[in-house]
């Protein structure tokens, strides 16, 4: 494996924009497979318009444009499992050719009259896209997903002004917890950095400690004494590279509490996030309280995030300061960004 220093050449001022290219060679989340249903939906990523249409039983990703007059395909509606642009009614099919042209004379079509498609696929609960020809890297993990024993539920997605991978930084950022959660998951009268051990795993880095928390809904509804203020628990973290973060809790009483957490680059200054919570207790308990209980965490996060600067991560580890047991996941994840910046260059 390639160990050059993090701060050589390939990062310079202009890394952050190398990184932020790369992403497109991943699989990227761009909708939940709920939100597309019989009508095409218009999503953008890394700057690119595009068009999901779920055609044939499956969701297909293209180009939101009509090669026609350049019309937005979203506008259209789905037709015996064919998209149709509103405009002038042409109609493609589900690999995007066209197949019909309303009102043509000689009822040929152009050869050209195709659609621009994108790799493709349901995982997870969410629709995720790849814009280049080979996707880098699998698909992100999410078991519990299709667990009977686990209740998921999909939190409605946000948009930050920051770049994707300070949003996932964030996530796994654990000296933040007492300060920007005072009250919610920590306290800053007990703000020292707790133990914790990481190693990368294949296409993740995993992450996990025993941590103390302070009574919330998810200790309350596991009938655990929400008095007591030195709850501990395990915690386990994988960052599924470059933009997806897995999590999962393990309360005392044998009960799992968790998250799936993907970031989408809708541009190189705002991220799209898509978050699943998802339960193995509680099933019959309304969902709601869960719900807000993470949107309230990830607003206060919004605030900080959203005034970093520069908005992308940089790529330079010698940019920001760093100390070595808060930052260790923060410097790992860094590092691994970097190296794939190296995989993807010409």
């Amino acid at each position: 494996m390639d160990r050059r220093p993090v701060s050589d050449t390939l990062l310079d001022a202009d890394g952050e924009f190398a990184l932020y290219h790369t992403y497109r060679h991943y699989w990227l989340p761009v909708a939940y497979s709920n939100d597309v249903d019989r009508a095409p939906v218009g999503v953008r990523l890394c700057g690119n318009d595009l068009v999901l249409a779920r055609l044939d039983g499956e969701v297909r990703a293209f180009a939101d444009l009509c090669p026609h007059r350049g019309a937005r395909l979203s506008l259209g509606w789905v037709e015996d499992d064919a998209l149709r642009c509103a405009y002038h009614g042409w109609l493609y099919d589900c690999s995007g050719v066209c197949t019909q042209i309303p009102g043509s004379d000689d009822h040929r079509i152009p050869s050209r009259a195709r659609l621009t498609g994108y790799h493709c696929a349901e995982a997870g609960g969410l629709v995720w896209v790849c814009l280049e020809d080979s996707p880098h890297l699998d698909l992100p993990r999410f078991t519990e997903y299709t667990d009977p024993e686990y209740r998921v539920v999909t939190i409605p997605a946000v948009d930050w002004n920051a770049g994707a991978a300070r949003r996932v930084e964030n996530f796994v950022d654990l000296a933040h917890i007492p300060w920007v959660h005072d009250g919610q998951l920590g306290s800053r009268d007990r703000a020292d950095i707790p133990g914790h051990a990481l190693e990368r795993d294949g296409d993740n880095i995993h992450m996990w400690g025993s941590f103390a928390e302070i009574p919330s809904i998810k200790t309350r509804t596991s009938e655990l004494d929400a008095a007591d203020p030195s709850l501990t628990s395990n915690h386990n973290w994988r960052v599924f590279m470059p933009l997806t973060v897995w999590w999962q809790q393990s309360l005392p009483d044998g009960r799992f509490f968790g998250l799936l957490v993907a970031a989408s680059p809708v541009s190189a200054a705002v991220t799209r996030t898509f978050m699943l919570n998802f339960r193995n207790f509680a099933h019959d308990e309304p969902d709601e309280p869960f719900c807000q209980f993470q949107i309230e965490i990830a607003e206060r996060d919004r605030a900080i995030v959203e005034s970093q600067r520069p908005e992308q991560l940089p790529a330079d580890l010698t940019v920001e300061l760093h100390t070595k047991a808060a930052d260790k996941m923060s410097i790992e994840y860094r590092r691994w960004l970097v190296e794939l910046v190296r995989e993807l260059s010409p």
